[in-house]
């Protein structure tokens, strides 16, 4: 494997992922049969217009784990690079590690914001100091999202990511951003619908307008530091405050359909429904005083395949201090707005939706919202996501690995199992079949029995978490209902890859009841 690269400003090295690979011979790991990933450095020789022999770049390479995907500051001073080293969040994290001219200082991990029990990689550092990577473990659209994360170098302080939305994400796996220091253009790879392959390469450019936004009182007075939120279908939201002239300025990409909202304590919020084409948009916002300070509560229920509002949806509102319950439904966009809601409240929404297809039903979703600490007059907006499911489809859970012939529980399983008790719990009348499945290799009843016993642990796990034991079956089905042609059991011989074998080792559940 000879994978991402990055180049010294000047293009004087190259540093480069490479199998740990040495004359000719792999240098196996700790289990004798894992080969990890290193990053070795190559030197341009001017003199001779080539480039010298390959090398080692780090000392903190290992044949324990995989140190992989360098990229380095704008200045050459730092380098992010992704590795499972220990002393992670779990799986595959960034670390950041500085060049003090002859050596490079101990790495150091990018912390929570960035790094999460699932993968990150492919980091990217731009120009201007921004850090963009790829991550399955952060709430995306699907798959590994790419995202941005502001970084302070000299802290190695990075501020919770933003996911860089559509069009650069999209359902399945998008990874290896990067763009010229301009931030004008730029690439990645994903193996999204309507490529010519698996993993393709897409290039991208940033033709942006201009939205501009004047922000007065009803006399035409300029209001300077009011909140300005711009959601767009297309983009990730972005936030701005008003200069001292009251004005705040946007740049989106041309043909997006976005909401406006301006805030500002002691007015009325203002919200404007914006089109953008391929010239630059001028509102005016005249902002009106609040008689009497109050909070107000915006909700927005979105259907978590598609990010699309749904309308209709029932949503209950319950105060746990005072048992005041408001039943309501959202509009035509989504939303619903509440008004009067009072301050030091711990409130549960509960979100649901009939279906007009028999086989299919939305999944019924609770979420909790705190006023504690908000003082009136404030808006407050929360995101909820519901889901249709089909009765009796496998659905697949991710995140749930075990190690070979064992059926113990990992972390990271147990996060995803949570999620899965809370849907249980938050829908009474549901009833699920929990699946294990396991990929060829073995024999048949060995298969069997272990992912029976796999399956047995996972709803163990759940039931310990509240969940009626006559609600969840566990299965086991070994290798009788592969995704793939990968079969060898007896005699017969698979020439298939890893990665094959990986997908038909899953986890699933299927709604029985609804």
């Amino acid at each position: 494997h000879e994978g991402p690269v990055t180049f010294t400003k000047g293009y004087g090295a190259m540093y480069i992922t490479r199998s740990n690979y040495e004359d000719n011979k792999y240098k196996k790991g700790i289990d004798d049969k894992t080969v990890t990933l290193k990053i070795y450095r190559v030197n341009y020789e001017k003199e001779v217009d080539n480039w010298s022999k390959i090398t080692e770049a780090f000392p903190f390479n290992s044949n324990e784990y995989n140190v992989c995907h360098p990229s380095f500051s704008f200045d050459n001073k730092y380098m992010v690079f992704a590795s499972d080293m220990p002393g992670g969040q779990g799986g595959t994290d960034l670390w950041i590690t500085q060049n003090l001219g002859n050596e490079w200082t101990e790495p150091m991990n990018l912390g929570p914001f960035v790094n999460t029990p699932g993968e990150e990689k492919f980091p990217f550092l731009s120009a201007d100091g921004d850090l963009y990577f790829s991550s399955d473990g952060h709430y995306g659209l699907g798959g590994l999202d790419i995202y941005k994360s502001k970084i302070k170098f000299a802290t190695s302080y990075c501020e919770r990511p933003e996911n860089l939305g559509v069009p650069f994400n999209s359902s399945k796996d998008d990874f290896g951003f990067i763009m010229d220091k301009y931030s004008f253009m730029g690439y990645f790879s994903s193996n999204r619908q309507g490529g010519l392959g698996e993993d393709d390469i897409y290039r991208w450019e940033n033709k942006t307008t201009d939205i501009n936004v004047n922000v007065t009182n009803e006399k035409g007075k300029k209001i300077h530091d009011a909140d300005i939120k711009l959601i767009c279908k297309e983009l990730s939201p972005k936030m701005l405050k008003s200069n001292i002239d009251g004005f705040a300025q946007f740049e989106v990409l041309p043909e997006c359909n976005c909401t406006l909202r301006v805030t500002k304590t002691g007015y009325l919020p203002k919200t404007f429904a914006v089109k953008v084409n391929r010239k630059s948009v001028n509102l005016d916002a005249k902002l009106s005083k609040v008689n009497k300070p109050e909070l107000k509560l915006e909700i927005l229920v979105l259907d978590k395949s598609t990010n699309e509002p749904i309308p209709g949806v029932a949503l209950k509102i319950k105060s746990g201090n005072t048992n005041e319950v408001i039943n309501s439904s959202t509009d035509k966009e989504g939303k619903l707005l509440v008004a009067g809601i009072k301050e030091n409240l711990e409130i549960e929404v509960t979100a649901s939706k009939t279906s007009r297809i028999e086989s299919k039903r939305f999944l019924i979703v609770s979420k909790s919202i705190s006023t504690v600490g908000k003082v009136a007059p404030a808006y407050l907006k929360e995101i909820i996501f519901i889901e249709l499911v089909e009765k009796n489809i496998g659905i697949k859970l991710d995140r749930i690995y075990f190690e070979d012939d064992k059926y113990d529980l990992k972390y990271e399983a147990q996060i995803e199992l949570d999620k899965l008790v809370k849907v249980l719990k938050d829908n009474p009348g549901l009833e699920i079949e929990l699946g294990c499945h396991t990929d060829c290799r073995g024999t048949y009843q060995k298969n069997m029995n272990l992912s029976s016993k796999r399956a047995e642990a996972l709803v163990s796990y759940m039931i310990t978490k509240g969940v009626e034991q006559h609600r969840i079956i566990a299965t086991g089905y070994g290798e009788s209902s592969l995704k793939n042609d990968c079969i060898c059991e007896g005699e017969r011989q698979s020439n298939c890859s890893e990665e094959q074998h990986r997908i038909n080792r899953r986890t699933e559940f299927k709604i029985l009841k609804f």
